[in-house]
């Protein structure tokens, strides 16, 4: 400290206060008391659980984020994971991730997977969540309850004989062809409503450029409905006919509005729903409107505010619910023209799909062949009996190897659109399913 320049020294004596000492420490605090209070009420915790409540915990050893919370879990659990500090911090992370996934029969945990740079030795699997980014990860899409994208469908998990890969049944929806620039906090949180309204109107026309010049066919895909139809793109007045030039059309705007609130709203306990409420769509047009009507808004609402002033109060559910879902994200396009929501990394080439026991789509990236095969590859290719066998293998393994990128929101699939009318297992469900390998 006495090394520090005078003015440093003052800066964090002023950032010390005892307010600031006093919500950090709260901060670290809180999931303790949160773990002790349900362990109290069921005197055992289920581990996934217990790894969110305590995100925040440090230690020394990474292994310590799983192993120390053993002893708080079931005796199942702690038969299955048994300590062993002679393990990699992959291999126990890995091992505590397959358990839950096997144990609850939900691949929900995937969500939590973000923003891990991999750089543990050996990287991290992309399926495992990297428990040692403490609570600086970008919170997830998925709530409790709110999405059934796979429906009634428990996780399909392979038994893959490699420790790192999880095999997962799914259904590919479409393909990734166009993403925005990463939207920033700034311009959806903090910027106020005409900043707010500068990012949604050029996502529109970013999104309405992607979708009208990537296809004008109508396709079907697995939800049996069309990707494009005729009432995917509307004039601005729909009492005015079509013209063919792209800026005087707009997206859909219910398809529009739903895609960037993820289609869900925060309820009044802070848990949340879905589908969000129609008159999300009254708020969103004194958002997206450069000269809204304002005549809509009560006169009792704020009537002694400034206009301006309850313009932006009135709309604050909304906005709101647009900067939790759009900040730090990415919107995309897919082919068959579905708008969505995906992390950071989504790509265009990515593969969104729904994994049988996920509440909510994944986008998957393929691993290419050479990355996979590596140097076994290149000898099979020297030899014309090997390159012969390779082919063969890659058949018997479907699509291949996929990374998981995230989660992310598919417009018209949250629901169980794409599994509606599916049979059970065992029933000739596995004829409709791909097998993923996720490395």
């Amino acid at each position: 400290m006495c090394s520090l320049p005078p003015k440093a020294i003052e800066s964090i004596s002023r950032f010390l206060t005892p307010e600031t000492v006093a919500l950090k420490a709260a901060f670290r605090l809180n999931p303790l008391f949160m773990t002790r209070e349900k362990f109290q009420e069921d005197g055992q915790l289920d581990l996934r659980r217990l790894l969110r409540y305590n995100l925040n915990s440090q230690a020394t050893n990474l292994r310590d984020k799983v192993i120390a919370l053993l002893g708080l879990t079931s005796q199942e659990c702690r038969d299955a994971l048994i300590p062993d500090y002679s393990k990699s911090i992959t291999e126990i992370f890995a091992e505590a991730a397959k358990y839950i996934i096997q144990s609850t029969g939900d691949l929900n945990i995937l969500s939590i997977n973000t923003n891990s740079s991999r750089e543990t030795d050996p990287p991290l699997p992309s399926w495992v969540p990297d428990w040692g980014l403490f609570a600086t990860r970008a919170l997830t899409l998925l709530q409790s309850f709110v999405y059934e994208a796979s429906g009634p469908y428990s996780a399909c998990i392979g038994p893959s004989s490699e420790p790192d890969i999880l095999e997962a049944g799914g259904i590919p929806i479409d393909r990734v062809t166009h993403v925005t620039d990463i939207i920033t906090p700034e311009s959806v949180t903090s910027g106020g409503l005409d900043t707010l309204r500068r990012t949604i109107r050029a996502l529109h026309d970013e999104l309405l450029s992607a979708i009208t010049t990537s296809r004008s066919t109508t396709t079907t895909t697995h939800t049996k409905r069309p990707d494009i139809d005729p009432d995917r793109l509307h004039p601005p007045d729909s009492s005015t006919p079509r013209r063919r030039n792209p800026r005087k059309r707009r997206l859909n705007p219910d398809q529009f509005w739903r895609t960037l609130v993820a289609d869900r709203y925060m309820l009044p306990d802070q848990s949340f729903d879905s589908p969000a409420p129609a008159a999300f769509a009254q708020l969103f047009d004194l958002i997206f409107d450069e000269h809204p009507d304002t005549s809509c808004i009560p006169a009792d609402f704020l009537p002694a505010a400034p206009p301006a002033t309850r313009l932006e109060r009135f709309v604050a559910p909304l906005a709101a619910q647009m900067g939790q879902v759009l900040a730090t994200r990415r919107v995309f396009v897919t082919e068959g023209g579905r708008t969505g929501v995906g992390p950071a990394e989504a790509a265009v080439g990515d593969v969104a799909a729904v994994l049988m026991g996920g509440e909510m789509p994944f986008l998957l990236r393929e691993v290419p062949v050479e990355e996979e095969d590596g140097e076994e590859g290149e000898e099979g290719e020297e030899g014309g009996e090997g390159e012969g066998e390779e082919e063969e293998g890659q058949k018997g393994r479907g699509p291949g190897m996929v990374r998981l990128v995230g989660e992310a929101y598919v417009h018209g699939v949250m629901h169980g659109e794409v599994v509606e009318g599916l049979p059970g297992p065992g029933e000739g469900l596995e004829r409709f399913m791909v097998i993923f390998r996720i490395c």
